[in-house]
């Protein structure tokens, strides 16, 4: 890291701005590294907690999907097996997706934090990998539910057997997922804020204090 950028933010967050003030490049980085109480460990830490939870979930909706598949008896009343398995199938591998793509990008934190030695370009870094985990989560709680319907309904068509096979419930299930789909749209992206929110305006105030010592 360039010790004159980490001097001005090190003297900015502690206030030490006195004449004569001085401290070595070893210390500096220590004080820094223990500043980070960090923003970026935080994120990684949630991200880490993200994958194995999510990883888990995804897990089991596949194995209940592969369950349904091959079950004999009904699970449900008016739904088919095949239908069963198709729903859990979509949820747990879109689950899945989440759960890989966090991981994706906690590696590449960890990427940027071993290899890169520019700070306003490691922040810069980290803030577009967050701003990506946030939207492919949002994109995914938007658009799984009538992907989902859609596809059922298809399957449905072609088997001509299930509950999708009534049209007029079709155009019902289709309507409600994509009312539900916008409704998860803004619960998602609330929740996304509210996860990262303080993380992502922690590093943005970083960013901005370097940029003005340039």
């Amino acid at each position: 890291m360039d010790l004159d950028q980490l001097k001005s933010v090190w003297k900015k967050t502690s206030g030490e701005m006195g004449e004569g003030y001085f401290i070595s490049e070893e210390s500096m980085k220590k004080l820094i590294q223990k500043k980070s109480n960090t923003t970026i460990a935080k994120v990684k830490r949630q991200m880490k907690q993200k994958v194995g939870y999510a990883g888990t979930i995804s897990i089991l909706m596949l194995m209940f999907s592969v369950w349904a598949f091959n079950r004999v008896e009904p699970l449900f009343d008016k739904v088919s097996n095949i239908e069963a398995g198709i729903f859990y199938l979509i949820f747990g591998l879109v689950i899945a997706f989440i759960s890989l793509f966090n991981l994706y990008s906690f590696r590449k934190i960890m990427e940027i934090e071993r290899f890169e030695s520019d700070l306003k370009t490691s922040i810069t870094s980290v803030i577009k990998i967050l701003k990506s985990a946030m939207n492919a989560k949002i994109f995914s709680d938007t658009f799984v539910l009538p992907f989902t319907v859609t596809v059922l309904s298809v399957v449905a068509y072609i088997r001509g057997i299930g509950a999708f096979t009534n049209p007029k419930l079709v155009l019902i299930s289709l309507i409600v997922s994509i009312g539900m789909g916008i409704l998860s749209y803004f619960i998602s992206k609330r929740g996304q804020c509210s996860r990262y929110e303080r993380q992502m305006e922690a590093l943005e105030e970083s960013l901005k204090e370097l940029e003005a010592e340039q």
